[in-house]
């Protein structure tokens, strides 16, 4: 008893609150960081963008799997540039990606690689600018575009075929 692996089966919902969770650590994060971050990090982080563009095929997706992993490590990295330890360690255990194996598969779940690509550059240009207002901005749309997203194919991908 109580041994082994267990999957736990999460619903739209959950996905929604880890969303949720993850939007307020972000932005907490972008508002301790973006005014200060060195060149060499935000230099960094305009690498990580640059490296989703061999990832596209038009405006599709080539590898879901390359792409949501590259996707946790933009984004980690952005929580990352706070320098705070028990706050990454926090985020990383969301996992996200987790759940995104199997949404990253839903069709309608799929934005536009282009879309998703300018989403993030939003967030880029913003830590570039140290611009506070724009980074909250760009970070808050994406995330709250993505939940949405992501809840919906998850709920339906849940019905019954």
């Amino acid at each position: 008893p109580r041994r082994g692996t267990f999957v736990q089966r999460f619903s739209a919902r959950d996905l929604r609150e880890l969303y949720d969770v993850r939007l307020c650590l972000e932005l907490w994060a972008a508002r301790q960081s973006v005014e200060s971050a060195s060149d060499q990090e935000v230099s960094g982080l305009r690498e990580l963008l640059l490296g989703f563009q061999p990832l596209f095929d038009g405006d599709e997706r080539k590898d879901l799997v390359v792409f949501a992993s590259q996707n946790r490590d933009f984004h980690t990295y952005l929580v990352g540039l706070v320098h705070n330890g028990r706050l990454l360690s926090i985020y990383q255990r969301l996992n996200i990606d987790v759940l995104g194996s199997r949404i990253y598969r839903q069709a309608d779940a799929i934005r536009s690689a282009r879309t998703v690509y300018s989403e993030h550059e939003a967030i880029v240009l913003s830590y570039e600018a140290q611009d506070r207002a724009a980074a909250e901005a760009a970070i808050t749309a994406h995330l709250i575009t993505a939940r949405d997203s992501h809840s919906k194919a998850f709920a339906a991908s849940d019905r019954p075929k």
